[in-house]
């Protein structure tokens, strides 16, 4: 289910359901745990799915993650992700995700080993993120991508820092 950030000096919020991927590579697959249809792996380490969005020329944005997923043990409750962009080639590092453990779906802001939450500064182009199998039994159901202004053209420019990112104006555009 590839997206486009609408081309508006604001923050943006598109959620997206984990299942709807562009691509999704097995042994990971679309399951139904408790009438909630996610994905997971059955393997560990071996599977993704990969979800495109474009952010339009002159903008630049900080984006978070937020994720409702399901993972009932601690021993088992993490996936790995990276962003790539088409053009110009560039990839992130490869980062951990560990879920909250809880027996329920439960929202969580997507982290790293090094950022909680964890939050990535992305400028016009055509990204890739893709979520890999670290542990099999980490369910996700949907993402949340929350596209925080930074500038467009030079012209306005927010800062992160504190509490964290964002500007005053506009509030959030949720699709």
């Amino acid at each position: 289910m590839s997206f486009t950030v609408p081309a508006v000096q604001q923050d943006y919020e598109k959620t997206v359901e984990a299942e709807a991927a562009d691509t999704i590579v097995s042994p990971m697959y679309v399951g139904d745990k408790d009438g909630v249809y996610n994905i997971k792996s059955s393997l560990d380490n071996v599977g993704h799915a990969l979800y495109n969005f474009t952010i339009p020329d002159g903008f630049s944005f900080n984006l978070q993650i937020m994720s409702r997923n399901l993972c009932d043990s601690s021993d088992q409750n993490s996936v790995f992700f990276k962003f790539y962009k088409a053009s110009p080639v560039w990839e992130s590092a490869e980062e951990i995700y560990g879920m909250k453990v809880k027996s329920s779906w439960d929202w969580d802001w997507v982290k790293s080993t090094s950022a909680d939450p964890y939050i990535i500064g992305l400028t016009a182009g055509t990204y890739t993120f893709k979520v890999r199998s670290r542990q099999k039994k980490a369910r996700m159901d949907k993402w949340v991508f929350r596209f925080i202004f930074v500038s467009y053209d030079g012209g306005s420019s927010c800062s992160c820092g504190g509490g964290g990112c964002g500007c005053g104006g506009g509030g959030i555009l949720v699709a």
